[in-house]
């Protein structure tokens, strides 16, 4: 029974993977799903499927729709890459900035030297928070951004 649904899988995928690459081609809407059906009851009587016409249709309409929900939770997920991306490096170069100019402010109080190693030490003491709340800071939010993405409707 377990490699029935492996089968299904395996099946699903494939059907869905020809649909997408069907629908990324540049043709009219009509001649790409008299494609997808023509190719679906193809792959159907080559495995021994029996599916009446409607029936192929429907699935037909469903990989339209996945595929199509697949591809704005995609743009969706390299939008927020790339803005996770920009976000980070906008913050270390305040961060570098500002490290700068606290170093420079501290040196009239307590020199040269000992305040570029306070500022390296602020560093070090704010990557150890960082490692040590890694999970709550980090891990959780992305997976909770990813798990709503991928897995709502």
């Amino acid at each position: 029974m377990k490699s029935l649904g492996y089968l299904s899988a395996f099946l699903g995928g494939a059907i869905a993977g020809a649909a997408l690459g069907i629908l990324m081609a540049p043709e009219k809407g009509e001649d790409t799903r008299v494609k997808i059906t023509d190719a679906v009851e193809d792959f159907l009587k080559k495995h021994n499927i029996k599916l009446s016409r409607k029936e192929v249709v429907d699935l037909v309409d469903d990989i339209e729709d996945a595929t199509e929900d697949v591809i704005d939770k995609v743009v969706r997920l390299i939008t927020a890459a790339a803005l996770t991306i920009v976000f980070c490096f906008l913050l270390v170069i305040i961060v570098l900035f500002a490290s700068f100019a606290f170093a420079f402010w501290l040196e009239k109080y307590i020199g040269m030297g000992w305040s570029f190693i306070l500022v390296a030490v602020l560093h070090l003491l704010a990557f150890f928070m960082v490692i040590h709340f890694r999970k709550s800071w980090i891990e959780k939010p992305i997976v909770h951004f990813l798990a709503e993405l991928l897995l709502s409707k």
